[in-house]
């Protein structure tokens, strides 16, 4: 039992200390209606994240690049958003994925 209790310890330790592999460091805010917005907090990279509903507007708070998607599995590109950036729009698109570099 000690034996177990030990090598589950380690485990532990081992992902608690090891970084994260592949995520932006930092927070991604989306708007998903009047007065709604949501976050994504150390989003993972490369990894196509469907939003909850369309977003007109988000800021992007991490140290990546966000992509921003018109469809809900990342197929229609709409545009980059460096971070430190944010994006409103002004036509008729919104944003309805987003991946991270």
């Amino acid at each position: 039992m000690r034996k177990t209790v030990s090598a589950l310890a380690t485990l532990s330790l081992t992902f608690l200390l090891a970084p994260a592999a592949h995520a932006a460091t930092g927070e991604f805010f989306f708007e998903t209606g009047p007065g709604r917005t949501l976050r994504l907090f150390n989003p993972p990279s490369g990894r196509c994240i469907k939003l909850p509903d369309p977003s007109p507007a988000v800021s992007n708070q991490t140290d990546r690049t966000a992509s921003l998607w018109m469809s809900d599995h990342c197929t229609e590109p709409l545009l980059d958003v460096a971070g430190g950036q944010a994006w409103r729009r002004t036509q008729r698109v919104w944003a309805r994925s987003v991946t991270f570099a």
